[in-house]
């Protein structure tokens, strides 16, 4: 079993807001999936998985992180 971690884009900076999960913690998904959006200032983002497997939300809606912090692992 491997686990991935998915990050917040360096592209992103500084108080970035968990917009939306369109996935619940602990389930199962697809690989190509849409996670999550994301937004920084007037900049979104939306980020998808490059796994198949089990999510684990680790920063909830509406919370805030930085460039690198881990939104989420996927264990496959």
């Amino acid at each position: 079993m491997k686990i991935e971690e998915i990050r917040i884009p360096s592209m992103m900076g500084e108080n970035v807001k968990v917009k939306k999960w369109y996935v619940k913690n602990n389930e199962m998904v697809k690989k190509n999936s849409l996670l999550v959006e994301i937004e920084s200032g007037d900049f979104d983002m939306e980020i998808n998985s490059n796994y198949s497997g089990k999510l684990k939300i680790l920063l909830q809606e509406d919370s805030y992180g930085k460039t690198n912090d881990v939104l989420c692992t996927i264990t496959y």
